[in-house]
């Protein structure tokens, strides 16, 4: 028998946190690639222990959901499943900047599941699953944008080491577009789940 459980608030709290702890890590990148230091994959290794922990806890819960469903009716395909996807996005790339690999495959399906997500926020609106549909579609495509951009970032990144020069102004646009989609994202699930500790803390299954 399906139980609730009011974690909701967590999740959405650990989501926000990823999405600025990424945003914060291409500021990072990118601005040691303007002073010209060496330690740029210095500083994408060091990111592989948080992302790797977020993303494991965000796979084991999206298993959890899916195996017990303890969401009711809909919600736990709307809510699991992007939570499910976003723990592998960021397992994979905690592998891929520990083990030193090319992320533009990581990006690739970043961008997969980026219009994934839009699909899911725009009909999560449509059916208005939710008391406040236009914040869940907003953070739904804010996370989809920052998804599908996330592939030419990588490239980005990728490349970055062995640029002599200043980066093509047409990369830096997609790397900030990608940026701002991470933090604009990280922001709304972080405010949606503040929103959501009050009234879940007052009524606890």
């Amino acid at each position: 028998m399906a139980t609730f459980i009011d974690n909701l608030a967590y999740q959405l709290f650990v989501i926000g946190f990823a999405a600025l702890l990424i945003a914060y890590l291409f500021s990072y990148v990118y601005l040691q690639y303007r002073k010209k230091s060496k330690d740029i994959g210095i500083a994408l290794k060091g990111a592989a222990v948080p992302f790797g922990v977020l993303g494991a806890y965000m796979i084991i819960m999206g298993v959890v959901g899916q195996l017990t469903w303890f969401l009711p009716g809909a919600y736990n395909i709307l809510f699991i499943d992007p939570l499910l996807s976003f723990g592998i996005l960021l397992v994979a790339f905690a592998f891929a900047i520990h083990l030193e690999m090319k992320l533009q495959y990581i990006g690739l399906l970043a961008m997969f599941f980026g219009f994934m997500v839009i699909w899911y926020g725009i009909s999560g609106y449509n059916l208005e699953l939710t008391k406040e549909p236009l914040a869940l579609a907003g953070m739904y495509i804010l996370f989809g944008i920052a998804g599908v951009f996330s592939y030419p970032a990588s490239i980005v990144m990728d490349r970055l080491p062995g640029y002599q020069k200043n980066v093509w102004i047409g990369w830096q646009a997609l790397l900030v577009i990608c940026w701002l989609a991470f933090i604009g994202a990280g922001l709304l699930a972080i405010f949606t789940g503040a929103s959501a500790v009050p009234a879940h803390l007052a009524s606890p299954p």
